[in-house]
């Protein structure tokens, strides 16, 4: 997967929020460049989700906002090798916290709040941290089979989690998959009736893209990975 093909995905995954109701900011439409500072933190032993999420909320580092302030990182390194990353917002992944967002939100675009007003009681929000950071990682070149899978996910911020993929996911793949698993509210409204029969138009989506998501050969994951448990 080359840098064109990366950018191209993140513009249809912005496409998609946007059709699904989930989409906010669309930031940066490229691989994010490699932001040094934010990886010594990525690498720091006192780093949690909420320093992590704050700093990128701070400088605006990733690509798409979403509606609650969660948000989208799409990173490539050259060759085949990417980095995804969902951060959510700590402060309102809970159906109550998520409620008083909205309606702090409503109040910026009724302009009874300003954006530094928001801001603050944004932060004065309890940390909940009830989503993880969900990372998918591909790079051929620290592939050890059986115990560093090529492309793998990472949930939450503990670094030696890899959950094996067989497959190269694309940022629309990783999108969709957050979409389903993260807002089923929003991906149930996939649902479309037609000629008296439901059909989900996002699983839709989902089953075509997973398709284009091409498998990885034994170099890259072996007979016995393929054999266990893995996502693919």
């Amino acid at each position: 997967m080359d840098r064109h093909e990366v950018a191209a995905s993140i513009r249809k995954s912005w496409a998609f929020l946007e059709s699904a109701g989930l989409a906010e900011t669309f930031a940066f439409s490229d691989p994010l460049p490699l932001d040094v500072e934010f990886r010594d933190l990525v690498l720091s032993e006192d780093s949690g989700h909420l320093s992590l999420y704050q700093f990128c909320l701070r400088k605006s580092y990733y690509n798409i906002l979403l509606f609650d302030h969660s948000f989208l990182q799409f990173g490539w390194a050259g060759g085949s090798s990417v980095r995804y990353a969902y951060y959510p917002n700590p402060h309102a992944s809970k159906p109550k916290a998520l409620h008083a967002f909205r309606r702090y939100r409503d109040m910026v675009k009724s302009k009874a709040l300003d954006e530094d007003e928001f801001s603050q009681l944004v932060q004065g929000m309890k940390f909940d941290g009830g989503v993880p950071i969900f990372r998918y990682e591909h790079s051929e070149s620290q592939y050890v089979a059986l115990s560093h899978p090529c492309s793998h996910l990472h949930i939450g911020v503990h670094g030696e989690n890899r959950w094996a993929v067989s497959r190269l996911l694309s940022p629309l793949a990783f999108t969709l998959l957050i979409s389903k698993h993260y807002y089923p509210g929003e991906w149930g409204l996939g649902v479309i009736e037609e000629q008296g029969n439901e059909r989900h138009q996002f699983e839709e989506i989902l089953a075509t893209e997973r398709t284009q998501c091409r498998p990885l050969s034994e170099e890259f994951f072996c007979a016995t990975e393929r054999q266990t448990f893995h996502f693919g």
